[in-house]
């Protein structure tokens, strides 16, 4: 890298960041990132500072321009802010070490935003698509496929416009909004059932129809109504689970196991 900083009442200069090799090990099960490109290219000149990233790992690409405009000694968060990014992910499946052991996701995923607002506050918007998605989990046996994503990013909100999963003659569409304004998201969300078959194990198969609507935020809880018809189905019950260790044992040399606060559910769903 090279740089020429100076700072008084407005700071100048550049600083310009580029990767000749190496890589870069995360934190969580010690994988690499795949670091293939990276370059970063910063200007700070009339009160603003401008910056452009280019990178590619194994997980995807970025590429990003973002301007924020600061006046010596004022508050950075109140710093209007505006750029533009856009991100690709050509293969979900490279993040699979960071789900649960059995579960798995394929597909392809495109964002590209124009960002405003505030460096406190930023807004983003743009589109968030998805292609051929794919999710499986072994244990549950829910399978999602087919899948194809159209939705927006508005402000602080993501729009989802259709997220649509198709099997045989049977499919699922879901749609609403996710608020991002504060740290949990707030969910409002319709599903649409017509003959999907959601779980599909030797000794557990499910197909339904119907419609369901899902609410979330940290104050309520979970709200799930609706009404679903099971159009067919098939359960297989062991006789007897595999023994686990209550909660009130203690394993020497494992970290003791924190308290979660349980999530309020309410219901009204009518099944068939």
């Amino acid at each position: 890298g090279d740089w020429d900083l100076s700072y008084s009442q407005n700071a100048r200069g550049y600083l310009n960041i580029r990767r000749q090799s190496g890589d870069i090990t995360l934190p969580y099960r010690d994988q690499m990132l795949g670091l293939s490109a990276l370059s970063l290219n910063t200007r700070l000149q009339n009160g603003r500072i401008e910056a452009e990233l280019h990178g590619a790992t194994r997980f995807g690409t970025v590429d990003g321009t973002v301007a924020v405009s600061q006046q010596f000694g004022s508050d950075i968060s109140q710093a209007p802010l505006n750029g533009r990014i856009r991100i690709g992910i050509n293969e979900l499946e490279s993040f699979r070490n960071f789900l649960p052991v059995g579960q798995t996701i394929r597909g392809r995923l495109n964002a590209e935003a124009i960002i405003g607002g505030r460096v406190g506050q930023p807004q983003l918007n743009g589109t968030l698509n998805g292609e051929n998605l794919y999710y499986r989990g072994q244990d549950t046996g829910v399978i999602l496929d087919n899948g194809s994503l159209r939705s927006r990013l508005q402000g602080q909100s993501w729009l989802i416009d259709a997220l649509t999963f198709q099997r045989g003659n049977g499919n699922v569409t879901l749609k609403g909004d996710i608020s991002l304004k504060g740290s949990t998201p707030d969910v409002n969300v319709n599903a649409v059932f017509n003959r999907y078959r959601v779980l599909d194990k030797p000794n557990r198969r499910l197909t339904i129809s119907g419609n369901a609507a899902l609410l979330y935020n940290t104050t309520e809880g979970v709200t799930l109504n609706g009404t679903v018809k099971a159009d067919e189905g098939r359960f297989g019950f062991q006789k007897s689970a595999m023994p686990t260790l209550g909660d009130d044992v203690v394993v020497l040399g494992e970290a003791p196991k924190e308290k979660q606060q349980a999530t309020p559910i309410r219901m009204d769903l009518a099944l068939d």
